[in-house]
């Protein structure tokens, strides 16, 4: 509100031409209405910015600091000269309390200019140190040349003097900021004091002209404060487009500083203005023993950007294993040769970097190579085959179906083995290929990648290979590619139409069937439960997912004459089956179970009936839990297939689930389950 009026004055005055003169005196008299009034605002607000309370203060300390903010902005000069010179009076004065003089002097550090630069310099003899601390901050961030003179007033006192350690490295601080080149000299006669020097160090730093890495120079190695100040000189130097002196501070710290944080600093700032010229110092760090170097070399040419990547590639046969083994984590695929060389050494570190970065950035050109060492013996071939499966880089898949396809068997065979490992279903087609080889080992590989990735146009060649070969990696396949079938039952009849009436063949096909499962596959397993092959149809039947499987199953379990063994994998093949039919009606399933349990023979078979009704709870089961909630062999059992059934039957029939549930809480079956039949009761 207080900028239109002036603002429609300055224009009319432009727009008709008066003088200078009477410009500038309505501009003075708009300020010094503006000072009275910020006078009245700021003196009203002093005894709440001084109260002993120091939380009541808050609310005054936010009300200057909007004054502030407000009268600061552009286009309010004079109204920010005004406040200035009015809080500048105030913080002269002595008698209002010191907490109201600091926030008036805090005020002033970020809108103050000329006109408060007298009140601060007084206050830089201040007793309160906090007043001085403030005041002297306000004077750094002063933009005007009377502000740095009053500072360099201040450090030159203070100096000769002999002032406290802290005021004098505060007062170095706050001329460092300014960069005046003209106080060179004041700044690096602190160099002597050691309790200055850091700070000194510093500012000279901040200042950063050939006079003052002149100053620092000789003192390079009698503090690492003043070695890292060269290199912010330089950086400085750099910033001023004076690359040569920056270039030349940077070398002199990298070269000849006792300290490995400056020269790390320094070979930083050689990549930064001296890129083509850096890589000697870089190499010489890399091969250094110190290894924040090695480190600040690595971030060096890093930081050069990929097109140095061939120069760093290129040191890596002159370079210590374990330097050559960090500069190799550092290279992409653009040197892939010179991964590739480096994988060939002889130093292990070395050679399984290289291994490794292959399988990271490798592509087709270096899937030969590490098929040779994954063929070797020792750890490379580890790391070797480990890239192997990595490695995606162009066309790496297809040298690696290449390598697969022709050429020694040993080769063959780590390629298909990291094709398989890849689980790449591209390769299928040629695992398929090669699964129908005479080579044993190609064979053998081929397969058990077709047990991983196999569909239904492996089935049939799987299962020609089994049964003409009788070989197990071939029939593991089979189950696993037969599990893997969304619609097994189709497959069955093709299955059988290959076995050609052969019992033989049919009886080496029986797993398989069980696994696809369907009515043709149980008819032809149950054809063999009576005969020489009884067992081998008992294990066929247990893959079945379809409850029709464990009629025969509960038959031969149930039958007295049978052997013990026998018994047991009927019994065991039919809750499989029971457990396994996940679309048969409940009903169903718990007459399968009703039936496996009058088929058990000691308490052993009869727990496990047990834990598989708890599965399939069903209120047909009540008649046989209940009584055995009272049998303290069968108790635990009992009382967890109880519970099940009980929480199955809370929605459907709450009478029967909490007698059921009362039940097995009379029963003391324990804390979980009785927790269980609780929640049912509520």
């Amino acid at each position: 509100m207080n900028e239109l009026p002036f603002t429609r004055l300055r224009n009319c005055c432009m727009k008709r031409s008066i003088l200078p003169s009477l410009l500038g005196a309505l501009v003075a008299s708009f300020a010094a209405s503006h000072g009275a009034g910020f006078t009245e605002q700021v003196q009203a607000l002093i005894p709440r910015l001084a109260d002993a309370d120091v939380p009541a203060r808050y609310a005054a300390q936010m009300e200057l600091q909007d004054i502030a903010s407000e009268s600061s902005k552009p286009g309010n000069e004079a109204a920010r000269q005004a406040l200035g010179k009015t809080l500048a009076d105030l913080v002269a004065d002595d008698t209002i309390a010191p907490p109201a003089r600091v926030w008036m002097v805090r005020q002033i550090e970020y809108m103050g200019g000329y006109e408060s630069v007298g009140a601060l310099q007084g206050l830089l003899s201040d007793s309160d140190i906090e007043l001085r601390e403030c005041a002297r901050r306000a004077l750094e961030k002063n933009p005007s040349e009377a502000a740095i003179q009053a500072l360099v007033d201040a450090l030159a006192r203070a100096l000769e003097e002999g002032a406290e350690p802290a005021w004098r490295i505060g007062l170095l601080r706050s001329v460092g900021e300014r960069g005046d080149d003209r106080i060179v000299g004041l700044v690096a006669s602190a160099l002597k004091d050691p309790l200055t020097m850091a700070a000194a160090a510093r500012a000279l730093g901040a200042i950063g002209t050939p006079p003052a890495i002149e100053a620092l120079e000789p003192l390079m190695n009698q503090s690492p404060s003043v070695s890292l100040a060269m290199v912010a000189a330089a950086d400085v130097r750099c910033a001023r487009g004076d690359l040569p002196t920056a270039r030349e501070t940077c070398r002199q710290v990298f070269d000849r500083s006792v300290y490995p944080y400056a020269r790390a600093a320094a070979l930083a700032g050689l990549a930064k203005v001296d890129p083509q010229g850096s890589s000697d110092r870089i190499r010489q760090a890399l091969d250094g023993a110190d290894p924040l170097l090695r480190q600040a070399a690595l971030n060096a040419a890093e930081g050069l950007g990929a097109g140095y990547l061939p120069v760093l590639a290129a040191m890596l046969p002159y370079l210590a294993p374990t330097a050559a083994a960090q500069v190799i984590g550092r290279l992409d695929g653009s040197v892939e040769a010179a991964l590739m060389k480096a994988a060939k050494r002889g130093d292990a570190p070395v050679r399984t970097a290289a291994i490794r970065r292959l399988g990271q950035v490798g592509s087709a050109v270096s899937v030969g190579l590490l098929v040779e060492i994954a063929m070797e013996d020792g750890p490379a071939a580890a790391e070797a085959r480990a890239a192997l499966v990595q490695v995606s880089g162009v066309d790496a898949a297809d040298a690696l179906q290449s390598i697969a396809q022709a050429g020694p068997v040993p080769a063959r065979e780590t390629a298909i083995n990291a094709l398989v490992a890849r689980e790449l279903p591209a390769a299928v087609p040629l695992l398929r290929a090669c699964a129908a080889e005479r080579d044993a080992r190609i064979s053998r590989a081929a397969l058990k990648g077709l047990n991983r990735m196999g569909g239904r146009d492996e089935l049939l060649p799987v299962a020609r290979i089994a049964l003409e070969r009788q070989s197990e990696d071939a029939f593991d396949a089979l189950i696993e590619i037969a599990a893997r079938l969304e619609d097994g039952a189709s497959a069955t009849g093709e299955l059988i139409q290959l076995a050609d009436g052969n019992d033989r063949a049919l009886v080496a096909l029986l797993d398989p069937l069980g696994t696809l499962g369907g009515p043709e596959a149980l008819d032809t397993v149950t054809r063999f439960l009576d005969g020489s092959h009884t067992d081998a149809a008992l294990k066929a039947l247990a893959r079945f997912a379809d409850l029709n499987a464990a009629e025969p199953l509960l038959k031969i379990a149930a039958d007295g004459e049978a052997a013990d063994a026998r018994h047991a994998l009927a019994l065991s093949g039919a809750l499989s089956v029971i457990g396994a039919s996940v679309d048969a009606p409940p009903g169903k399933r718990a007459d399968a179970l009703l039936a496996a349990w009058a088929a058990t023979r000691d308490a052993g078979e009869k727990k496990r009936v047990l834990s598989a009704m708890a599965q399939s709870p069903d209120a047909k089961l009540i008649p046989t839990l209940k009584p055995l909630l009272g049998d303290e062999e069968l108790k635990a059992e009992a009382a967890a297939a109880a519970v099940s059934v009980a929480e199955a039957l809370k929605d459907q029939d709450k009478d029967a689930a909490a007698d059921l549930a009362k039940a097995v809480v009379d029963a003391d079956p324990g804390d979980r389950i009785r927790r269980r039949a609780q929640a049912v009761l509520r």
